[in-house]
């Protein structure tokens, strides 16, 4: 896991286990962070609940993502340059997928609430 790779390379004083640990609890507080922004996007009427405003902000996440992985791997010293476009690829679709994925689970609790 690329997260955990990163942790190595901070040299933290901490067992490798704790390391994917950590790097698995960063990977879902993101992801939580992104949850909860698509949330008060939806509730202040920023952005209406549909399928394509999820696909749209899954996509700008994935950007969001695609940059911050270049940063931190960047910073880090990961030269492995050969799988980056494919990476980059797989990234970008799994943000939308996100995106529309969290557009239904908030469309459906938001009905069962109501």
């Amino acid at each position: 896991m690329l997260l955990k790779y990163i942790l190595i390379k901070l040299n933290l004083n901490i067992s490798d286990r704790l390391k994917e640990i950590l790097a698995w609890l960063i990977h879902y507080a993101i992801g939580f962070v992104f949850v909860l922004s698509y949330y008060f996007l939806w509730q202040y009427q920023v952005v209406e609940y549909s399928i394509i405003n999820g696909f749209i902000l899954g996509a700008i996440s994935g950007i969001i993502g695609i940059i911050g992985w270049i940063i931190m791997l960047k910073l880090s010293g990961f030269n492995k340059k050969a799988e980056d476009e494919g990476y980059y690829i797989q990234l970008f679709i799994a943000h939308i997928i996100f995106g529309i994925a969290a557009i239904l689970v908030l469309s459906f609790l938001g009905k069962s609430y109501n």
